[in-house]
Formats: C-alpha cells, sequence, structure tokens
C-alpha cells in the first residue's frame, strides 16, 4: 500500500522498483497486452456482489475506472466513465487484448477500446450477445469466446461481429451461468453452473468432467 509496484525475474533475487500511479482504490484484475501496456482495473461485482450503474448527466461526477501503465515510460494513463455514453459501469470483469484492440467484460457488455484511435465501441444483446453479464473470454482462431450468464458467445476478432451459435455443445449450454473458461492446443474447458465440462476444438464434441460447481478454474503449465 505505499504507492509502488516491484518487479523482478522469476530467477533473480533483485527486485526493481516503479512509482505506482494507478489511481484505482481497489485492483481486482491486471492484463499485459502486446504493446508493452499493463491495465488495472477492478470488477465490483466480483468483490462486493453490486452493480453501480453510472451515473450520466450534467452534474455527474466522472469515475475513474480502467488505468493504463507504460512500463518502458514509466507513464501512466487513467480512463473515466466520461469518455463515452457507452460505458454504463465502473466494474469490470475480464480483459483480452488483440493488436490495438482492448477488450472489457462487463456487467453491461462486451465494451471495446481501440488504443490507438481512441475510440469506443460496444457489443450487447442489441448485436446479439445473449446476455449483458460478460464473465471471462478466450481467443481461438480468430475468435473470441465469452463467459457470459445465459451462455457461450463466438465473435468475430475481424469486424467484432456475433457469431451466431451453431456449435451443438454451446447451444446445450444456452441459459447457463458459465463462470470460467479456459483452452490448450486441443480443448476449451468451461465451468459452468452444470458442472465442468470439456470441448474439443475440432470435433466440437462437448463431454461432462465433473458435475462439481467451480467458479475458476485454471490449467497447469506444464
Amino acid at each position: 500500500d505505499g504507492g509502488y509496484i516491484l518487479k523482478g525475474g522469476k530467477y533473480s533475487s533483485r527486485l526493481q522498483l516503479f512509482s505506482f500511479a494507478a489511481g484505482l482504490p481497489h485492483i481486482t484484475l491486471t492484463h499485459v497486452d502486446n504493446l508493452g501496456n499493463t491495465w488495472f482495473a477492478d470488477s465490483e461485482f466480483k468483490r462486493l456482489g453490486e452493480i453501480n450503474p453510472v451515473e450520466k448527466g450534467a452534474f455527474s461526477v466522472p469515475s475513474l475506472f480502467l488505468s493504463r501503465w507504460v512500463e518502458s515510460e514509466n507513464h501512466w494513463t487513467h480512463y473515466y466513465t466520461s469518455e463515452s455514453d457507452i460505458i454504463k459501469s465502473r466494474g469490470i470483469n475480464a480483459m483480452h487484448s488483440v493488436g490495438s484492440d482492448l477488450y472489457l467484460g462487463t456487467m453491461f457488455g462486451l465494451l471495446m477500446l481501440d488504443i490507438f484511435e481512441e475510440e469506443w465501441s460496444l457489443i450487447s444483446t442489441v448485436s446479439g450477445l445473449s446476455d449483458e453479464a460478460v464473465w471471462d473470454m478466450v481467443e481461438w482462431d480468430e475468435s473470441l469466446y465469452l463467459a457470459t450468464a445465459r451462455g457461450i458467445n463466438e465473435i468475430s476478432i475481424k469486424d467484432n461481429s456475433v457469431i451466431p451459435i451453431e456449435n451443438a455443445g454451446h447451444a446445450s449450454l444456452a441459459n447457463q451461468n458459465i463462470y470460467d473458461l479456459e483452452i490448450d492446443s486441443t480443448n476449451l474447458y468451461i465451468a459452468a453452473e452444470s458442472g465442468l465440462y470439456k470441448m474439443d476444438w475440432e470435433e466440437e464434441a462437448l463431454s461432462l468432467l465433473s458435475n462439481r460447481v467451480f467458479k475458476t478454474i485454471s490449467l497447469e503449465k506444464e
């Protein structure tokens, strides 16, 4: 809580000190992209179980909801809810980046930021999402797979459009709360309200691994 980041190599006993200016009172989520940026955010729903919609209007007070740190320059950029009318909440549940596009899973859809153009866009139920609440996302074969409160959605990275659900495995999980997703080179692992599943990428066959309910899952790296 002293306002610094300590960075050290995996096999080094030395630590490098950076001043910490994220500005967020709570940080529950970080993401490192391929452009040298580290992103910081907070999920109020995961932390407190609360949804706090952003107030819009002439007398509303903008809230800081996202911070970017460029390590090579030790430079911080802060993003506020007043930057666009489509930003409806401070909370961010998941982050992923593809090139200069940053994807943010929120309680009000998939929020997207073009980092270079500084333009915001939104994919919501109006665009074809099964539910506005996006808990997690993974990337596979030029698509993003979203874990939502009502099933899995596939988003084309090429044009950021919602791809209709044609996969029988995904369709069988429709209307289920999907808590978490993980991938490896052959499978998609799905933590759903009815259990833990595995889907083969090639055959698109869905199999139940466990009836136990897991809110988070992770794969061990070899």
